[in-house]
């Protein structure tokens, strides 16, 4: 049992860093921004170029979320800016553009391949009361964990994270006291599309990976933002880790083919039961439905 959640810890720390990223956007810009599956895939595939030009895995994840972060930049230029203020509809429809438009250059550029990422000198195996952790997998907690940290003490203590973290309370406050939300929206795109290139380049280290990765995992980081409560960084952090944990046990004990069957239900339990989430606060929405 101890080793089925250890593996599901794993899992759910790259299910974590997507669902971050995911919830860092969407309650600062209120951006549905499923094209961070395609943003993953790029991250997938420069963390493994850079390996195979031999450089070392940690730098290679560190490339692979510099790279991604200025393709995040990119994209809420080209893709977003201009639909600030639409509807949250234009917004997704823009955002499955990107998807499918990053999935599709991967392609053009390596094929359809199944690859995975060699981790040198991590070939090991970490063993402590019976428990079995490959030393790649363990170098991920380090990774995710770092990540959540980094994120933490930027977003808190940092001039930009306040700004941030007042544009997602009150968006026209926050540009009438003068902070710049053009700048804010590129910070944003920029620290959440980095977080999806570093998972993608986990995922390339932990499984084997393709250019039509992205849109599974991104609707899998969407439910475990659902489940911790839309736009709380830390319910994103406990519904990625939860989910890892349930597709775990799920193939334990009933087959990995009941994993997506799994997730989904638990979602629609939980929007039922608590539509807000485990860490979401209540909207006024929900307080006020059925009054006129």
């Amino acid at each position: 049992m101890l080793q089925v959640l250890l593996n599901g810890l794993v899992n759910g720390a790259i299910y974590s860093l997507v669902a971050v990223s995911v919830t860092l956007i969407f309650s600062i810009l209120r951006i549905p921004h499923f094209g961070l599956g395609g943003v993953m895939v790029w991250g997938a595939f420069l963390a493994y170029v850079a390996v195979n030009l031999r450089l070392s895995f940690v730098w290679a994840v560190c490339l692979a979320a510099l790279a991604t972060a200025v393709l995040g930049v990119v994209v809420e230029r080209l893709a977003f800016r201009k639909l600030r203020g639409a509807s949250e509809d234009a917004m997704f429809v823009s955002a499955i553009g990107i998807l499918i438009a990053l999935e599709n250059s991967a392609f053009l550029v390596w094929g359809m391949d199944s690859r995975s990422i060699p981790v040198e000198g991590l070939d090991f195996v970490i063993s402590i009361a019976g428990v079995y952790l490959p030393a790649a997998r363990a170098l991920i907690l380090v990774v995710a964990t770092a990540a959540f940290l980094a994120l933490h003490v930027y977003v808190r203590k940092t001039k930009t994270g306040k700004a941030m973290r007042a544009v997602a309370q009150h968006p026209a406050a926050a540009q009438l006291l003068g902070i710049p939300i053009d700048r804010i929206a590129t910070f944003t795109f920029a620290i959440g599309s980095g977080l999806a290139g570093a998972a993608g380049a986990l995922v390339g280290a932990t499984f084997s990976f393709t250019p039509d990765m992205g849109g599974p995992s991104v609707v899998k980081a969407f439910v475990a933002v659902v489940l911790g409560g839309l736009g709380s960084v830390l319910g994103a952090i406990v519904g990625g880790i939860g989910l890892g944990l349930i597709d775990s046990l799920t193939q334990m004990y009933l087959s990995s083919e009941f994993k997506q069957a799994v997730s989904f239900g638990l979602l629609i339990v939980v929007l039922i039961l608590r539509p807000w989430g485990l860490f979401g606060q209540r909207s006024m929405r929900a307080d006020t439905t059925g009054h006129s």
